[in-house]
């Protein structure tokens, strides 16, 4: 399916999870163990298992056809009050008692934006949590959650400030389908969702190691620190522990569990079971879980994970390897990126089996997740190189494909990574948000945020890459338009170009070419990958890049910082016999690769008229201060690596605020977020912080940034600002860092900033008030400010 075209503001919310109830099947021994640390403690019991009740709940709802912004501001994190049935005066809408059927859902279809506020009263001592389908976001007790606008039904979040109030808000928009709500107690202090786990197959005769993850809901308003993730030793399992910095009060994050089997599985029908064990100083008990944990063979499809380098996440690609197999042959291996509303194992399964190449589907973090844009596309390149790691697949056999949002994401991976990948074919696909979804453009410092989604701009990177397009001639989803306006793109470029236009056919189609899906598993397009061959260390190339924090290596070349933010960065690579001449434009520092060049029969190098010595495996050329690849900006770049909130808990909004953000992170990106108070920040560890609040004095500051701040105000040029919201990327250390303020009482602004949507990229630097930019833009190469 194609990319959802009513998904339009900067606060995409997605996802929520019913889990199951926990076991104590393996008890833990009767003296706990200290655990070793900083500061030993000794865990708690494990707690007794409890299934969790749900609440009948009654519901007051208003709803109009325009959106209502002080209805918002009133919901966001929670209604102060029931409301009367009637006319309310304050805001001009009408409150409506809404039936609501067994399963939650509410009775009755509206078509435009729905506020609702039901009465809880969970027993004493209970915590809450939620599933929302169709929901924006919950409010309760001055705490915002995220709810699951694509309605998946497994995706949980916390009501950590509902058991104080008694109520609960939420916001959704009737022409999705009927909201369904779902709220539960429990006397546990966290919640495990089984449902939502991100998993791996144990393959017949593999003793490989696996990661497991799993949303771990903190359902009180207390933070979760030192946190130990275990698997219990067991007949199959060796035991495992995992460290967790902490969770954010009222947050739901992903956490990894470590699964070591102790040996090889075998084809029998043994179902296979681990159990889990949380401890942390922070809470009273330790809690269990047993899951079951599935088998296949490796001549079937199936499903692999691996620790993500972005946040430390378990994440998962599906696998169908070449059959017939034989482990002492060399195979190429195909990359297919999903559609909206698919994921990777389906994705893969919809492939017949290829005798000389594998076929490796990442899930773009969710079934929707982020268009194969930003940590979409990180999500891809992190899944290709843990199977390249993996499966050792011949480098000059590597192929790119992708159906609808796929299609979309084949083109932008493409030319944001031409070096990687052969060929191209693009099922289906789309050029750009600007072509098909119908973004407006943005503009200023926005645009150089946000310029690597201009697909068109980077086509000159798929010179000498051959490409091979796939769309139906009825398609209804994606216009056929989409695929000849990008036909046309890469034969100004190429003329390796091929399209099939499937006659009739619409977005999905089927016939009697392959044993696969046609539309994805087309003969025709394996055949011509299979046909061609990569140079990973070609030397003649034109390569252009938006940044080198978001594109940073081509060939030889690895792009370290750039002389502007402003501007593109060019590379024009060519060859006469052993001489290699690179001239680059906007390029202030970069690394060369110069083993590869010698293996490649290069024995001179001259870069911007400049002789450069091959000796060595590397070189780097130009200043290593400043702004480098990891370390560049804009703002987005500061979740490219694991990140943890760091919130100043003087101010409930700002731990309320961390707290929405972890979860939106796990519900839209399947993530993992630290959160730690300020106080405790010295457990942060080797991720970039991002600070919510806090003290100027004590946070980064670039050279000449005329911005300051204090308890009272915010400073900007001098002027002094009464209602202002301030973020910034800066260097922190040896990690990059980030910073989140808002004058007192105005921390409700942060809301409209959220950051985890492939179309919501920052500059380096924002001040804002409502509706209106007060300062924006990049800071130089050195991280100073330059306006």
């Amino acid at each position: 399916m194609a990319i959802n075209q009513w998904r339009t503001g900067l606060l995409l919310l997605a996802g929520l999870s019913i889990s199951s109830g926990c076991s104590d099947d393996n008890p833990p021994p009767a003296d706990p163990a200290p655990v070793a640390g900083p500061t030993a403690w000794t865990p708690g019991p494990v707690a007794e298992p409890f299934e969790p009740n749900r609440l009948t709940l009654a519901w007051r709802i208003a709803y109009t056809t325009e959106r209502n912004a002080r209805m918002d501001r009133r919901m966001f994190r929670g209604p102060d009050s029931f409301p009367s049935q009637g006319l309310d005066q304050g805001v001009n809408l009408e409150w409506l008692t809404q039936p609501e059927e067994e399963d939650g859902s509410f009775a009755r279809q509206y078509n435009g934006w729905i506020y609702g506020v039901s009465q809880v009263d969970p027993p004493e001592g209970h915590n809450l949590y939620a599933l929302g389908d169709r929901v924006f976001n919950f409010g309760s007790g001055g705490i915002a959650q995220p709810g699951d606008v694509y309605g998946r039904g497994n995706r949980l979040v916390p009501l950590a400030g509902a058991a104080e109030t008694g109520l609960v808000g939420i916001r959704s928009y009737g022409r999705r389908g009927r909201p369904k709500v779902q709220i539960f107690s429990t006397p546990h202090e966290i919640h495990l969702n089984l449902s939502d786990r991100t998993w791996a197959h144990w393959l017949h005769g593999d003793a490989t190691a696996r990661w497991l993850g799993v949303p771990l809901l903190n359902l009180g308003k207390k933070p979760l620190e030192d946190i130990r993730l275990k698997v219990l030793e067991s007949e199959h399992f060796e035991a495992t522990s995992t460290p967790f910095e902490g969770v954010v009060g009222g947050a739901v994050t992903q956490v990894p569990f470590s699964l070591q089997p102790k040996a090889a599985w075998t084809d029998t029908e043994e179902e296979i079971t681990a159990t889990l064990r949380v401890e942390s100083p922070s809470l009273e008990f330790s809690y269990e879980v047993t899951v079951t944990l599935p088998k296949a063979a490796p001549s079937e499809p199936y499903r692999m994970t691996f620790r993500s380098p972005i946040d430390g996440s378990v994440q998962y690609y599906g696998v169908r390897r070449p059959e017939p197999f034989d482990p002492t042959q060399s195979y190429g291996m195909v990359l297919s990126l999903h559609g909206a509303s698919v994921e990777g194992f389906g994705q893969v399964k919809a492939y017949s089996d290829k005798d000389w190449a594998y076929i490796i589907a990442p899930t773009n973090r969710r079934p929707f997740g982020f268009d194969w844009e930003e940590w979409g596309r990180l999500n891809a390149l992190s899944s290709l190189n843990d199977a390249v790691a993996r499966f050792e697949p011949d480098p000059t056999q590597m192929h790119l494909t992708g159906h609808s949002m796929g299609g979309h994401g084949t083109w932008h991976n493409g030319v944001m990574s031409p070096g990687r990948f052969a060929t191209l074919g693009p099922s289906a696909g789309w050029q750009s948000f600007y072509t098909y979804g119908g973004s407006q453009r943005p503009s200023g410092a926005f645009a150089r945020s946000r310029a690597h989604s201009d697909t068109a701009n980077y086509m000159t990177n798929l010179a000498r890459r051959g490409i091979y397009i796939i769309h139906g001639t009825a398609d209804d989803n994606v216009p056929l338009s989409e695929g000849r306006t990008m036909r046309e793109l890469a034969l100004a470029v190429t003329e390796d170009v091929q399209m099939h236009e499937q006659e009739g056919a619409g977005h999905w189609w089927n016939g009697d070419q392959a044993e696969g899906a046609d539309c994805v598993d087309w003969p025709p397009l394996f055949e011509f990958m299979q046909a061609h061959r990569l140079d990973p260390f070609e030397t003649d190339f034109s390569y252009r890049s938006p940044r080198p924090g978001y594109a940073s290596s081509h060939s030889y070349v690895h792009l370290e910082s750039a002389l502007s933010a402003d501007a593109d960065l060019e590379l024009e690579s060519q060859r006469t016999d052993d001489r290699v001449e690179l001239t680059t434009t906007n390029t202030r520092s970069m690394r060369i690769n110069t083993k590869a060049l010698r293996q490649a029969g290069v024995s001179q190098l001259v870069v911007d008229g400049d002789t450069v010595s091959l000796d060595g495996d590397e070189v780097w050329l130009g200043p290593q201060t400043g702004k480098t690849a990891a370390h560049h900006g804009p703002f987005n770049q500061v979740f490219h690596q694991p990140f943890c909130f760091v919130y100043d808990d003087r101010v409930p909004g700002y731990a309320s605020h961390a707290a929405y953000l972890s979860s939106h992170w796990a519900l839209q990106g399947n993530g993992s977020a630290c959160g730690l108070s300020i106080e405790n920040q010295e457990a942060l560890g080797e991720r970039n912080p991002v600070f919510i609040g806090g003290q100027m004095e004590d946070l980064p500051l670039p050279e000449g940034f005329p911005v300051r701040w204090n308890d009272d105000e915010i400073v900007i040029n001098g002027e002094v600002q009464s209602k202002a919201g301030l973020q910034f990327v800066a260097p922190f250390g040896e990690r990059l860092g980030a910073v989140l303020v808002t004058t007192p009482g105005h921390e409700d602004l942060l809301e409209g900033t959220a950051p985890f949507s492939s179309r919501s990229g920052m500059p380096d630097y924002l001040a804002w008030t409502t509706g209106q930019a007060l300062l924006t833009g990049h800071f130089d190469a050195e991280w100073r400010f330059a306006q």
